[in-house]
């Protein structure tokens, strides 16, 4: 179980990371609002995403300028198998601001990171190809089509990895996008 933490990052800006059993109904509304500027579906739909695919171990971290809600991602925990090795991981979904541009979700990922390496865990996400050079600027690797067994298609998404110390030759998921 994960607890709420608000960590200063830069002059107003703080990040609030909050285990899912915690979030509350009000958390999830104002979640729905930044994620539906990024993408378009009704809020009944982001909703019911939300219930059917978040667990009570799954982390939100919310960034804020002063009382401002401004960005989100979620961290979903997976299992996966890297060379035939199979782990804990945390798949890294839904990075979104309300104002691009402004380096928000970079300090998304920038906490991401630093949480992934401190726990030793190893980060997965799924990317639309023009989003590739961002995350290679934090660090995520891109892995070759060639080695991935997903259990849905991934013609036009990219997967990319964060805090893997070996080469990875082989990765195996079996869950949904996140």
């Amino acid at each position: 179980m994960w607890v709420v933490v608000w960590i200063p990052i830069i002059d107003m800006i703080e990040l609030k990371s909050i285990s899912h059993s915690d979030i509350s109904p009000r958390e999830v509304e104002e979640i729905i609002k930044i994620k539906s500027l990024s993408w378009k579906y009704s809020f009944n739909e982001h909703e019911k995403w939300i219930k059917k695919n978040l667990k009570n171990a799954d982390i939100h971290l919310m960034l804020f300028d002063g009382k401002n809600f401004i960005a989100y991602m979620n961290l979903i925990s997976i299992q996966l198998s890297t060379n035939n090795v199979f782990t804990g991981a945390f798949g890294v979904g839904n990075v979104c601001t309300k104002r691009r541009g402004r380096g928000y979700g970079s300090q998304l990922m920038e906490a991401s990171n630093k949480f992934l390496v401190a726990i030793d865990m190893l980060g997965l996400l799924f990317c639309r190809p023009s989003l590739v050079h961002f995350y290679l600027e934090h660090g995520w690797e891109l892995l070759d089509k060639e080695i991935l067994k997903l259990d849905f298609e991934n013609s036009n998404i990219d997967t990319m990895i964060y805090n893997c110390e070996k080469k990875v030759t082989q990765l195996e998921y079996e869950g949904d996008k996140f």
